[in-house]
């Protein structure tokens, strides 16, 4: 979806809005589902269309799906020795920390990502064929309902994106995400996001009393998550 500059004479900037399936139809994987080869195939060709469009220029892009990306784990947990068994979390054929490295994140987590599971090769190719085109700047995803962060991952971002929805789980932190890009810098960009309650709420002691519910659906939240992990590592 290009954007154009104000005259319509430039093509300024991309938004990829890429399906990213729902469950994975391969029984001896299952889990969820991933950005396909003829999906990854079809960026390849347009990003170097829009290119040779744009006189050879890459333009500048992001990209909006809903299930997260796998290398999610990568950077935001820690990698530990395969043998450790329900002492970590096992993704992408590797093993990692129950907890992220709450230092890396731009946000907050409330529960453990739910990439596609590993076990397959093709499902990695979307990131790094992304990386050697050099045109996102930024991963966008959901999925997850209640959390919201932005992590740097080899010079572009994954940005984690709560749930606005009233029909699923999600409490205080059902929002939505704004993003702003400049035209004067393309290179970077800002976002925050606004929960529902922020927007409803306009008087003080409203947002007060919502404050310390807030505050404490993060401490719920966190013990919950910190007690399946738990009870993971001691069930059969």
């Amino acid at each position: 979806m290009p954007i154009w500059n104000y005259d319509g004479t430039k093509m300024a900037f991309n938004l990829w809005l890429i399906d990213s399936g729902m469950y994975n139809s391969d029984p001896d994987v299952g889990g969820y589902d991933y950005v396909h080869e003829d999906t990854i195939e079809w960026y390849k060709a347009t990003a170097a269309a829009l290119a040779e469009q744009n006189g050879g220029e890459v333009v500048p892009a992001m990209d909006f799906q809903h299930i997260v990306i796998p290398e999610i784990f990568d950077e935001l947990y820690v990698e530990l020795p395969s043998n450790l068994g329900k002492l970590s979390e096992n993704r992408n054929g590797k093993s990692y920390s129950l907890l992220p490295v709450f230092s890396r994140l731009n946000g907050y987590w409330l529960e453990t990502p739910c990439p596609p599971n590993y076990g397959f090769a093709e499902g990695f190719n979307e990131v790094n064929t992304m990386l050697e085109q050099g045109d996102v700047k930024a991963i966008f995803f959901g999925h997850d309902h209640i959390n919201s962060y932005v992590v740097p991952y080899q010079g572009m971002d994954l940005v984690s994106s709560p749930g606005f929805t009233f029909q699923s789980y999600n409490d205080a932190h059902r929002g939505v995400r704004v993003i702003t890009i400049d035209k004067n810098d393309l290179s970077t960009y800002a976002t925050e996001t606004y929960t529902a309650n922020e927007v409803l709420e306009d008087d003080s002691y409203g947002s007060f009393l919502l404050g310390i519910r807030n505050f404490f659906d993060n401490i719920k939240m966190f013990f919950v998550n910190l007690w399946y992990s738990i009870k993971g590592v001691f069930s059969k």
